[in-house]
């Protein structure tokens, strides 16, 4: 008999306030559908030589696209729910996000025993104000959100609204969460920032970490920081604006991780965006 392992899904910059050429609300849900379907068939194709029974979901932020100054807005990215007929303002993208993760877990609770979702804020969500506190964050109301409608025993929640990081542990593996934007990029590139970031994260955070996963830069990744994995990833809609001036191409992808009670992460899966 096979021992059991478990599930890790990076859920991160999911946006769905922005719209460009390829990207809207409606594109959104369908590629969160995706997603959820494309963790169930990874699963059964696993399962079928060995007992796949526990998911963890970590969010790594950026659940909405912010907008902190309205005199910045680029008004063609804004997006138009339709059966509201309205712009998808953070509230509504806060109210669709919701409702969409919440279906979901749902979902996912019919092929897992248990289902742990981790979060962390991102910076989209931020409040810009000067007066405001890091902590204010749409990030962390979705999260909240989720978790105050769930009834579902076999689903718990552990939200970070102290610290922009968090650790939590699968088998052997101590993963650490953080969204990515603490991470400076050089030459428009963020590969020589995140080895940096992580080398010094091992010598100043209280809690010991055996991989990272982060999202931000929209480009999907698997480095080796000496030694410790590093999952950065990819995102659900892109071609902005933003991207296309600063010669940026997203991924269309996130990632799926394996994990054995022996040999810690023995595969991982990019879950691509069609």
């Amino acid at each position: 008999m096979h021992r059991p392992e478990h599930l890790v899904a990076l859920l991160s910059d999911l946006q769905p306030g922005l719209r460009t050429p390829t990207f809207n609300a409606d594109i959104f849900e369908a590629r969160l559908r995706q997603w959820a379907s494309a963790i169930v068939r990874l699963r059964e194709i696993h399962a079928a030589e060995r007992d796949i029974s526990k998911l963890y979901i970590a969010c790594g932020g950026d659940f909405v696209e912010g907008y902190p100054d309205t005199r910045r807005i680029n008004l063609a990215e804004l997006d138009v729910i339709p059966e509201e007929r309205r712009v998808l303002d953070t509230l509504g993208q806060k109210r669709l996000v919701q409702r969409l993760i919440t279906e979901a877990l749902v979902y996912l609770s019919g092929y897992f025993k248990a289902i742990e979702v981790i979060g962390v804020y991102g910076n989209h969500g931020a409040n810009r104000s000067r007066t405001a506190s890091a902590r204010s964050n749409d990030d962390l109301e979705v999260y909240l959100g989720v978790a105050d409608c769930n009834r579902n025993p076999s689903i718990s929640f552990h939200i970070e609204t102290d610290n922009f990081w968090t650790t939590f542990q699968v088998f052997n593996i101590r993963f650490l969460l953080a969204h990515g934007h603490q991470v400076t990029m050089w030459t428009r590139t963020p590969l020589y920032g995140i080895i940096n970031k992580t080398v010094l994260w091992h010598q100043v955070l209280p809690a010991p970490f055996d991989a990272v996963l982060m999202g931000h830069f929209h480009n999907l990744n698997r480095l080796d920081a000496y030694g410790t994995p590093v999952y950065v990833n990819g995102c659900f809609g892109g071609d902005s604006e933003y991207e296309q001036a600063r010669g940026l191409k997203a991924t269309l992808a996130q990632w799926l991780i394996g994990v054995h009670p022996d040999y810690g992460i023995v595969w991982e899966r990019r879950i691509l965006f069609s």
